[in-house]
């Protein structure tokens, strides 16, 4: 029968003492690094999203052309004063169709997309953050978006009322990659139109609804 002497037990027992610090470290440090990574990642598609819907909404206004009045449209009485505001529901759910549609068009043909970390940043010093070469990661990203019109009114002067249509994009985002599949919302605002409206500003156009 083979034995172990005392001494081999203790340099076992002081090997896997050893391995198994090391282990609980180096899985800490992953687990540190990981959440960098999707940290920075998660930054990224949020940069790159807004960016697409800068792209789609230009798109978008440069074909329609949008005015105020095109949106907006007054309705007087028999003195020419405005007494309240019509909405062309038309044009809005047009805007709202194409907005969409643009969005997909463009993630459609990006395919995959991909953000850089440089190694410091990657570590977590704040003496190496932004240091190193970087490395490059892809990741997927998938959206649904949903849209609305806000209208603003502010004062600008004596008997001056600026009006404002303002497109609000929600939007529920998905990014993939090999660490992990993320959900984050992000909004975002745009100036659709603006006038200024001389005069007194009745109840109805603080009333007005852009989204039926």
């Amino acid at each position: 029968m083979y034995y172990i002497s005392n001494r081999k037990r203790g340099i076992l027992r002081g090997i896997a003492l050893v391995l198994s610090v090391a282990l609980v470290i180096f899985i800490a440090v992953s687990v540190s690094i990981r959440k960098r990574i999707i940290k920075n990642l998660l930054v990224a598609a949020q940069n790159k999203f807004s960016d697409v819907c800068n792209r789609a909404y230009d798109t978008v206004a440069d074909k329609l052309n949008i005015t105020y009045e095109d949106i907006v449209i007054p309705n007087k009485d028999s003195s020419n004063n405005i007494t309240s505001l019509s909405v062309n529901s038309v044009l809005v759910n047009k805007i709202k169709t194409m907005l969409d549609s643009e969005v997909d068009n463009i993630l459609s043909k990006n395919g995959k997309f991909s953000f850089s970390i440089s190694i410091g940043t990657i570590l977590g010093n704040e003496f190496t953050a932004g240091r190193g070469p970087s490395i490059q990661f892809e990741y997927d990203m998938f959206c649904s978006i949903s849209t609305d019109f806000e209208s603003n009114f502010t004062s600008c002067g004596i008997n001056q009322t600026k009006h404002q249509i303002i497109l609000n994009i929600s939007s529920d985002l998905s990014t993939t990659s090999p660490f992990a599949t993320n959900q984050l919302v992000d909004n975002l605002q745009y100036l659709l139109c603006e006038t200024v409206i001389v005069g007194d500003v009745p109840q109805s156009y603080t009333n007005i609804n852009l989204n039926r």
